[in-house]
Formats: C-alpha cells, sequence, structure tokens
C-alpha cells in the first residue's frame, strides 16, 4: 500500500523539473530590483511546448485510461 502512494510522486518529480526550471526562468525578470524588464520568449515557448506534448497525451490516452 505504501509503495503505491510513492509512485507518483516518484513519476511526477522528473516530469515537472523542466516546468519549474522554465516558469523560474521566465519570471526572474519580473523579479529583479532594476525593474521589469521583457521576458525571454524562449522559456515561455518551452513552456508552451511542454504544456502542447502533455495535452496531446492526454487527449490521446484518455480513451484508453477511461475504457478500463
Amino acid at each position: 500500500m505504501r509503495a503505491r502512494d510513492l509512485l507518483v510522486p516518484l513519476l511526477a518529480l522528473p516530469l515537472l523539473i523542466p516546468v519549474v526550471i522554465a516558469a523560474a526562468k521566465a519570471t526572474t525578470p519580473l523579479l529583479l530590483a532594476s525593474g521589469a524588464a521583457a521576458i525571454p520568449a524562449r522559456w515561455l515557448v518551452i513552456l508552451g511546448l511542454y504544456d502542447l506534448v502533455f495535452g496531446l497525451l492526454a487527449y490521446a490516452v484518455f480513451d484508453y485510461l477511461v475504457e478500463d
């Protein structure tokens, strides 16, 4: 029972690390003492692509998971 409870965090951690890094890098210019600067577009693109991949993956496996 305890091993099953630990499975989701162990699988989610490697998947969430890129999101945390990209979000931190994207918001860094907003939190600088010199004032708000332009947000680098590449970090926003990374977050968008990450969201797109997992959205399409969820859409693809939804019927398979709900059918059970």
